[in-house]
């Protein structure tokens, strides 16, 4: 960690970093990377639903198994088996060895909700692991359109496809669901985005929009959504595995150096969310903005954070003013103080355990350096954005590029990959 007088300084020190993540390619291109996980998460079993030849490419989560694994040795078809990825999604394994992640494919009747900084537990009639029609449809929306801006802010996420389910049991359970499913009304495949093809991609979701408002859904009506990736091992998720023992000195320098690196990273890609135009959601007690949902993916062998879950993210059109817009988008980046206690993104809510207070400080001070050399930056380079945004104190990573390798090699050491 590098504490340094100016923004322009950490610019300048950190350049290369922060333009490895600028490459101007579609986010489909990034690093291949053969396990999604950094980290081992638990197996699932799951189910899929046939009804007549029409052939769904969505499943359902039948069990949680004790086995934990990185990646997935078979094909799910062959295997039936997935891995969690939070409490209603599911990383499943295609036959060309590629992942996909389902959102809304848990069937449980409960549900943890967070409201404020309380986490509450409500019991709900109907299935609330699926998805609402504008979650599922806006979320992939929004990735289309960034990603067929060439943006490459995001981890290696590519839209495909959308279905819907109905079913009317108001106290669901797997079994019944199967029995009563329904052949979906819209099945929607999203085709890979490649440069070049922004007025098409356009059209295509202006059609999608039209389809979805011609039909009126309610509670018995649900929905899957499916992407594309290549990784989804949470920054929660990694800060959770690096504080679980104390550490040797040596140990817990580069430990402290590698979530300094990560925290800065992450703060990169939440400013680069929003000078793209876009507020990571519209509520801030209910935010989607939280530490569970930034990504660490390999970016041309660089370990780098991006960010998911967009089906609440906020165009700055839809705003009454740009002023309000930025205010809310900096009121998002303050309000990760609240992050650094418990993991936010795992099934299960963990305490961090030898996570010292001074290290918590850096990191969240990493975090809004990141994000403000990225405001400071499009001012300088576009002369037009309104956002004025500085930290109290400003801290930087020693190396502005950690390799994949080097950080595998360090989970190896501390036995925990």
């Amino acid at each position: 960690m590098t504490e340094l007088k100016t923004l322009e300084s950490v610019l300048e020190t950190t350049r290369e970093g922060i333009f490895l993540a600028r490459v101007n390619t579609p986010a489909a291109n990034a690093d291949s990377n053969e396990h999604p996980l950094f980290f081992p998460r638990k197996k699932l079993r799951m189910t899929k639903v046939y009804s007549g030849n029409w052939e769904p490419h969505s499943w359902f989560i039948q069990d949680r198994l004790n086995e934990r694994a990185t990646h997935l040795k078979h094909p799910t078809q062959n295997s039936r088996e997935g891995l969690t990825s939070g409490f209603r999604s599911a990383i499943v394994k295609n036959p060309d060895n590629t992942y996909t992640k389902l959102k809304g494919v848990s069937l449980k009747p409960t549900i943890r909700e967070e409201s404020g900084k309380n986490l509450l537990t409500k019991t709900v009639t109907n299935i609330k692991g699926l998805c609402g029609p504008s979650e599922a449809y806006k979320e992939l929306t929004t990735l289309s359109l960034l990603n067929c801006m060439g943006s490459d802010l995001i981890a290696p996420i590519i839209p495909d496809f959308i279905e819907i389910y109905r079913f009317y049991n108001n106290t669901p359970k797997l079994k019944d669901f199967l029995q009563e499913f329904n052949k979906p009304q819209i099945k929607i495949k999203y085709k890979e985005i490649q440069e070049g093809k922004f007025k098409k991609l356009i059209k295509e979701l202006a059609e999608v929009g039209r389809e979805l408002k011609k039909h009126s859904y309610g509670k018995n009506d649900y929905f899957v959504s499916g992407v594309k990736i290549k990784a989804d091992t949470r920054l929660d998720e990694a800060i959770y595995n690096l504080t679980k023992k104390p550490l040797a000195p040596g140990l817990a320098e580069k430990r402290d150096e590698t979530l300094t690196y990560l925290f800065f990273r992450a703060g990169i890609m939440h400013g680069m969310l929003n000078t793209h135009g876009y507020s990571w959601s519209y509520d801030l007690i209910n935010s989607n903005a939280h530490l569970g949902n930034f990504l660490l993916h390999s970016r041309k062998g660089a370990l780098d954070a991006g960010i998911c879950d967009l089906g609440s993210a906020t165009h700055i059109d839809e705003y009454p003013d740009a002023d309000k817009f930025y205010r809310f988008a900096m009121q998002e980046v303050d309000d990760f103080q609240y992050e650094l206690d418990k993991t936010s993104g795992l099934t299960v809510q963990k305490s961090y355990r030898f996570f010292p207070n001074k290290l918590k400080q850096d990191c969240l001070d990493a975090f809004k350096t990141g994000y403000a050399i990225i405001i400071m930056d499009e001012q300088k380079r576009t002369g037009d954005l309104l956002m004025h945004y500085s930290p109290s104190r400003i801290v930087a990573p020693k190396n502005a590029v950690i390799p994949v390798e080097e950080f595998k090699d360090f989970l190896k050491e501390l036995k925990v990959a």
